[in-house]
């Protein structure tokens, strides 16, 4: 069947175009895509064509479907899934497949599998890993962004605090402590503020900056500061791009403690650099969406340790 959809051939070659899906096999899957969202590594993936780890080698000569970040419904099921699998089901995705190891994932690495198109066929090996879902909601968008706030959350679990003189590491960010979302009121910034603002562990203190003084008012009519006090949360947006030292004034806001937890969403030195100056002691950084260039230059702080 015809399909449409954008697709990468080469780096900073996207082109959307139309063209054949091949008959599924019995251990492959139609899928309708309705909705997919747009991830910093898709960009990454369109700058750097096969310099990015995930993309293949000779996708010049088989163009990969961009997108994985999606959702929609079930056209057609293979034979050997279709106790598990009907045709107008809704579903989902994990698209992190690591498939024997592999780095291969929909949106960077299969022909016929991914987000930015109408239809898409989904290989066996997703069905193998469990990471085709059945959806029940009633927003395809919520399934689509499932996977990026999987990554937020992941990134507050992942966090590790120390106690002095002891060496374990005691996860997730650190309770009743003060958290930085640097670059943070875009999408995912975002999503991370409203885990922060909802998880088991919660802060007592949270900094959201950027660039942006429109961003930074649309989050504060979804977060009202004064709403989120009521919780025992102190809540400030900060616009860096309007101070003469960001560090010192973002230090200060924490009487020159610094910050416990500090997740840096912009792939940029000079906030990569102020997200490592603002750590307190025994803080931890959790640093977002990669830059293209692997050779980045930051200064010497962000290698530093805080005493």
């Amino acid at each position: 069947m015809k399909a449409k959809g954008v697709r990468l051939h080469g780096a900073n070659d996207l082109r959307l175009e139309e063209f054949e899906l091949p008959e599924i096999t019995d251990d492959e899957i139609l899928v309708k895509v309705v909705s997919d969202s747009i991830c910093m590594s898709t960009y990454k993936c369109a700058i750097l064509g096969t310099e990015h780890k995930r993309v293949h080698e000779d996708v010049a000569d088989h163009p990969a479907i961009m997108g994985h970040e999606f959702a929609g419904d079930i056209v057609k099921v293979g034979k050997n899934h279709q106790e598990k699998f009907k045709p107008g089901m809704k579903f989902t995705l994990q698209p992190a497949l690591n498939y024997k190891g592999t780095m291969w994932s929909p949106g960077y690495s299969y022909e016929f599998f991914g987000g930015d198109t109408t239809y898409c066929v989904i290989p066996a090996e997703v069905m193998e890993l469990g990471c085709l879902l059945e959806y029940r909601g009633k927003a395809y968008y919520e399934a689509s962004l499932a996977e990026p706030m999987s990554c937020s959350i992941g990134a507050f679990h992942a966090a590790y605090h120390t106690k002095m003189g002891v060496y374990s590491h005691h996860m997730g960010i650190r309770e009743g402590g003060k958290l930085a979302i640097m670059a943070g009121a875009g999408p995912m910034g975002l999503g991370a503020l409203t885990y922060a603002l909802h998880c088991d562990i919660r802060p007592s203190l949270v900094v959201v900056t950027d660039l942006n003084q429109e961003r930074l008012d649309r989050a504060a009519q979804l977060f009202p500061p004064e709403e989120i006090a009521k919780e025992g949360i102190r809540l400030l947006f900060v616009n860096t791009g309007n101070a003469a030292d960001p560090v010192q004034e973002l230090l200060d806001i924490t009487d020159g403690t610094g910050y416990d937890d500090v997740l840096c969403y912009a792939p940029v030195a000079s906030v990569i650099t102020q997200s490592s100056a603002i750590l307190g002691r025994d803080g931890c950084l959790n640093f977002f969406a990669g830059p293209t260039d692997k050779k980045i230059q930051c200064r010497d702080e962000f290698l530093r340790c805080p005493l």
